[in-house]
């Protein structure tokens, strides 16, 4: 098992293969919903979305698209893309 060290250092292991492309259309299209965060395993992140995104008016949809596209996180970077 292949596994990256977390900055907290609890161990990530990540799953299967995602698909980049289908990523960022989830988060284009579904990002609202959360789907995008589901679909890349970030469960808890899904949640949030699903309930408070109609609080930030599609900021936060924006910003999720950017940053899934640089890949700006730790996690994203984690993930084993196709």
């Amino acid at each position: 098992m292949n596994t990256v060290s977390s900055p907290a250092g609890a161990g990530y292991a990540p799953g299967p293969p995602k698909s980049f492309a289908a990523a960022v259309l989830l988060s284009l299209f579904l990002g609202t919903l959360g789907v995008d965060r589901f679909y890349l395993g970030h469960v808890g992140l899904g949640v949030a979305k699903l309930l408070l995104s109609w609080m930030t008016f599609g900021i936060w949809q924006m910003i999720d698209l950017i940053v899934i596209i640089c890949k700006g996180t730790p996690a994203l970077r984690a993930i084993c893309w196709e």
